[in-house]
């Protein structure tokens, strides 16, 4: 649903974070990602995500069980903060109920149900971690309790090999973005679903055209055809997509985007 132009205050930006437990999910997610534009650009991110954990995959995880005795349900878990990660999973929007994602835990936490936070191991290697937390499911299983997990045992959630460290290197090899996007490998996907493409820029040239440039329909056309969807279009060819959309042309060009749906 658009919002009005001034919508997004910084407190309803702050209560829409709390629906989120990553920045990543909170920019990418339909719905609150103009809350997230709007607090970025205002400067309140930092402030509006101190609930937040870090993204991180330092090569070692704990792994930890959230417990619900009197239903006896236990959710089976990786983490890089075992700190962190309790403070995530309790807490609570501003009418006092759980912004946890998982729905069973949610609602356990919202009906009162006594619940325990037990760390199972010290901190290991996460292929040793992924391991452990499948044994420990099914330890609790045979036990009798009723596993809460969703997504399979031993997922990071990350691909270990784009670290915030490698994409950098990668990143600096390009002079802009349009390059890192189509010669950065895999390091662009992990720039662009952690969420981590605004503090990227500093490392690519602003390659400015003269003015008037993106007045010519022609050369908004041939900017339009490099890319797949006219999303791509809005992010990587920002003069061009601007002057297509106040000239009118947006409907003309459509024809070449969504290719990979017309099989």
């Amino acid at each position: 649903m658009r919002r009005k132009n001034g919508y997004w205050t910084k407190d309803r930006c702050a209560d829409e974070a709390l629906k989120h437990n990553t920045r990543t999910r909170f920019a990418k997610t339909p719905g609150s990602e103009s809350a997230y534009n709007r607090a970025l650009k205002n400067g309140w991110i930092d402030e509006i995500c101190q609930h937040m954990i870090p993204m991180t995959n330092n090569g070692f995880k704990y792994v930890y069980a959230l417990e619900f005795p009197e239903k006896q349900e236990a959710y089976i878990g990786l983490t890089n903060n075992p700190e962190a990660r309790v403070i995530q999973h309790f807490m609570l929007d501003n009418n006092g109920k759980s912004v946890n994602e998982n729905s069973a835990i949610k609602e356990n936490i919202n009906q009162g149900h006594n619940v325990i936070f037990i760390v199972l191991t010290g901190k290991i290697p996460c292929r040793r971690a992924k391991q452990a937390e499948g044994g420990f499911i099914l330890k609790y299983q045979s036990d009798g309790w009723k596993k809460l997990n969703i997504a399979k045992a031993g997922s990071l959630g990350k691909d270990l090999f784009w670290t915030k460290e490698r994409c950098i290197v990668e990143a600096k090899k390009c002079e802009t973005m349009q390059e890192f996007t189509h010669n950065g490998n895999g390091a662009w996907n992990s720039v662009y679903k952690n969420g981590w493409l605004p503090e990227f820029h500093q490392y690519w040239k602003l390659k400015s055209k003269p003015q008037g440039h993106w007045q010519d329909k022609e050369r908004c056309r041939i900017e339009a055809q490099k890319h797949n969807t006219q999303k791509a279009f809005r992010d990587n060819s920002v003069g061009a997509y601007n002057s297509t959309y106040s000239n009118g042309w947006m409907d003309e060009f459509r024809k070449y985007w969504n290719k990979e749906n017309k099989n």
